[in-house]
């Protein structure tokens, strides 16, 4: 967290889109340490700075007890990155237990689908550049 300040205040002045950026790494350390008024801060600058603070908007919602508002978001968030599957990849798992919070089973099931099937597709792709970089 300090690293990710020092970096905000070096570069506030003219790159707003990476401080934002580091504002929303803050908001995922201050929620992993539990501090939820500090996450919503960071995520709030964020924001306003131009950064996606998705899955850790979403997350913070179901620790303020607001499962069917993290539900809105995480969808809302999958809704809008229908062409990016690695980007997806880093919102499916909190979609399949926000879901499962709020009993929507059939997204859940679909998300966990996806989530599989992308996985395996890009350890396809992994493994087959790999053998085209050491082919012995």
């Amino acid at each position: 967290e300090q690293m990710a300040r020092r970096a905000c205040a070096g570069m506030e002045c003219f790159d707003l889109l990476h401080v934002g950026l580091a504002f929303a790494n803050i908001g995922e350390i201050r929620l992993r340490i539990g501090d939820l008024a500090g996450a919503e801060d960071a995520f709030t600058k964020a924001e306003e700075l131009g950064a996606s603070v998705m899955p850790g908007r979403a997350r913070l919602q179901m620790l303020q007890g607001r499962p069917a508002a993290a539900a809105v978001l995480i969808n809302s968030a999958l809704a809008g990155e229908p062409w990016d599957r690695l980007g997806r990849t880093r919102l499916l798992p909190d979609q399949v237990s926000i879901t499962l919070a709020v009993e929507d089973l059939d997204t859940a099931r679909r998300a966990a689908t996806e989530f599989n099937t992308v996985s395996a597709a890009l350890r396809q792709q992994g493994a087959a550049r790999c053998r085209q970089m050491h082919p012995w």
